[in-house]
């Protein structure tokens, strides 16, 4: 008997968000439903949200629905359908979305029969957002998805914000660029591309991107980013803190100039890719670690000594507790507890805490409780 319905759902970690707090703690997440007739399917989007002493961003809820018989390719139809979203996400509102999780496969037979298969779902306290994720501008995604749908180039466009997407998960420096510097590739040849076909003449090979950082970018010349590109891929340099401090100056030029190729190929306005370029990176923050400063009394500085008997505060964490404040901002109550490890006759000091987190998580308030020895 053939397969009639699938349906699958998904957990993403995700910084983008369909509602703001304010709007989140009155009234339920609101839905957004995606269609494709093409293959029979649709998909759902919600935020996920955990319930503490206020409502939570816990990244998003995914379900995808396949009409037909598609065997064993439904869960990577379904996965390609869930990133093929999670990327024009990513790309409107430069924020963060890992890869999607899948929590429950159902299926449906014609004649009624159903069987379920159910994976581990994530703990709920590991999916909390400790930052500000950025709500989507649904009229700029509305843009980008439909200039997209049935583009002559959108299997190019989808390739180039995968990798754009990936940049933005990516950890380290070298990495983003590279990331960055591919999906810029793609964007650039299909641009270039696209003007001949106009124009009738060959325009130069990096015309386009040459272009975009003439007249957009502006602070840092195409051909000094080529050359880093060169240098990491051929090994002609070595991957030094002044190189790779470098690098870390190019990657708001490319990722700027990358999203003004996208436009032009999508035939965006202006004043969309302009909004998508003012906004900063908002990158995935999930736990909060707690940090210590001090100064220590009776340290041996034998190195010997301290390789056998090296200091260590061990930390064990106590449920944070949240709220919001009036202008939708998070605040975070943390408190730790701490027991010393220390060699024998030093004593540490104490005297100041931080919280240790991705930079451009969006966090805006954290408040500390009193720390202890216990």
């Amino acid at each position: 008997m053939a397969t009639r319905k699938h349906i699958l759902r998904y957990h993403v970690n995700s910084m983008v968000a369909l509602n703001d707090r304010r709007k989140l703690q009155q009234i339920p997440p609101s839905r957004w439903e995606f269609q494709f007739p093409s293959i029979g399917g649709k998909a759902y989007v919600w935020d996920n949200v955990e319930v503490r002493e206020v409502k939570l961003h816990a990244g998003l809820k995914v379900i995808v629905v396949l009409e037909g018989n598609y065997g064993d390719d439904s869960e990577n139809v379904a996965t390609s359908l869930t990133d093929r979203i999670l990327d024009i996400f990513s790309f409107a509102a430069v924020a963060q979305s890992d890869a999607p999780r899948l929590i429950s496969h159902i299926s449906i037979d014609e004649d009624g029969t159903s069987v379920g298969t159910f994976f581990q779902t994530p703990n709920p306290d590991s999916t909390i957002v400790n930052g500000t994720p950025r709500t989507i501008n649904e009229d700029i995604f509305k843009a980008v998805w439909k200039a997209c749908d049935g583009n002559q180039a959108e299997q190019r466009v989808l390739l180039a914000l995968q990798w754009f997407r990936n940049a933005i998960r990516e950890k380290y420096i070298i990495n983003q660029f590279i990331s960055y510097w591919i999906a810029l590739e793609i964007a650039n040849s299909t641009f270039r591309n696209i003007l001949k076909t106009k124009s009738g003449k060959k325009s130069p090979k990096w015309g386009p991107a040459i272009d975009m950082f003439t007249t957009k970018i502006k602070s840092v010349d195409f051909g000094a980013v080529k050359r880093a590109r060169n240098y990491i891929l051929h090994g002609n340099e070595p991957l030094s803190p002044e190189f790779i401090a470098r690098i870390r100056t190019y990657i708001v030029p490319i990722r700027n100039t990358l999203v003004y190729l996208v436009g032009g190929i999508l035939a965006l306005d202006d004043t969309i890719t302009d909004s998508i370029t003012s906004n900063t990176t908002r990158r995935l923050f999930l736990d909060s670690s707690v940090g210590l400063k001090g100064n220590f009394e009776n340290l041996p500085t034998d190195i010997n000594e301290l390789l056998e008997h090296y200091p260590e505060l061990i930390t064990k964490g106590k449920p944070n507790r949240y709220s919001i404040r009036d202008t939708g901002e998070l605040d975070i109550d943390v408190s730790t507890d701490y027991t010393a490890k220390l060699p024998a006759k030093t004593i540490f000091n104490a005297d100041a805490w931080f919280v240790v987190g991705e930079e451009n998580a969006g966090i805006i308030g954290i408040s500390k409780a009193a720390l202890s020895d216990k």
